[in-house]
């Protein structure tokens, strides 16, 4: 139901935020263990990921069950045509600008995060992990009060605060001072905060357009 589908996709966000924190620790402990170069390391991350990928994905498809539900007897066709049919929707066409519009600045920001800290603010290369663990974690704590945001409020009108605090946010990236790693890691970790419910909610509120 609506507020069921708002704690799923938490769940799901919570669990990708875990894996992305595992695999940027990696190479450094990878690095640590075998007194090896970075990008030894980092062919050493991808046989890990290689390794555990069918491991995970087969306790997932055997443990995972879905609920039973009644059936009606007769099932509309489900091919190309009707998916494209979706986008007459004048919600689904909004959802999917939503998607767009997030991703370009959530893109953008990843896209230019190590010039802009190196270059403009003159963070040290090193210290970047510093701002981007930062946000992943704040992420991590983040995702689950918004999923209880949404159920109180709504999702529509928990996206548009979270919009909002994520554009204040990253408004202010400008005004970091030269070296201001602590500054950058308060911000990165405000706009954390939000990643889990620009990311959870427009897929969430996708699934609501089978109710409608």
């Amino acid at each position: 139901d609506y507020n069921e589908r708002s704690r799923i996709y938490g769940w799901l966000q919570m669990a990708f935020m875990i894996g992305l924190l595992g695999v940027m620790l990696l190479p450094k402990y990878l690095i640590k263990g075998s007194q090896g170069s970075a990008s030894s390391s980092m062919s050493s991350m991808a046989w890990v990921v290689i390794a555990i990928t069918p491991v995970l994905v087969a306790i997932t498809a055997l443990v995972v069950r879905e609920r039973p539900t009644a059936t009606s007897g007769a099932h509309s066709n489900s091919g190309l045509r009707e998916y494209l049919k979706l986008f007459k929707r004048k919600i689904v066409r909004r959802l999917i600008l939503v998607e767009l519009f997030f991703g370009l600045a959530s893109g953008m920001a990843s896209t230019l995060l190590m010039f802009f800290f190196t270059r403009a603010k003159g963070i040290d290369r090193a210290d970047i992990g510093v701002i981007l663990i930062t946000h992943f974690v704040m992420a991590l704590i983040g995702t689950p009060i918004w999923s209880v945001v949404a159920q109180k409020i709504g999702k529509h009108k928990a996206l548009a605060l979270a919009g909002v605090i994520y554009f204040l946010a990253q408004s202010t990236m400008i005004f970091v001072p030269q070296g201001g790693l602590i500054y950058a890691a308060v911000i990165a970790g405000t706009t954390g905060t939000v990643l889990g419910a620009v990311t959870m909610l427009p897929r969430a509120m996708l699934a609501d357009v089978a109710d409608e």
